[in-house]
């Protein structure tokens, strides 16, 4: 007779008890999931309706930039960042 690890486990009179609180722990998981993602909705909503009242010059400040004129800002900014470590580094060594 061959008994399969998963009956004897079955058989356990901790298991029913276990199992129980699994899809009672599951059940809260699901109810808390649905819980964020309508909380998260409802302000992504209230987003969406709010991007009326931007300033105008908001999105008149994205909307003609490119990628190639992002790419060029970041460069500018790499390029002065290494600058001005490079000039603390050297005026630490003076010191």
């Amino acid at each position: 007779m061959v008994i399969s690890v998963f009956r004897s486990i079955e058989a356990m009179p901790v298991h029913t008890p276990l199992q129980r609180d699994m899809a009672s722990l599951r059940a809260k998981y699901e109810e808390e999931g649905s819980a964020l993602k309508t909380i998260f909705n409802k302000k992504y909503e209230q987003f969406l309706d709010g991007q009326r009242d931007f300033a105008p010059s908001m999105p008149a400040k994205t909307a003609g930039r490119t990628a190639r004129d992002d790419e060029e800002r970041s460069f500018s900014r790499t390029n002065q960042s290494n600058a001005c470590f490079a000039q603390a580094d050297a005026e630490s060594k003076l010191l």
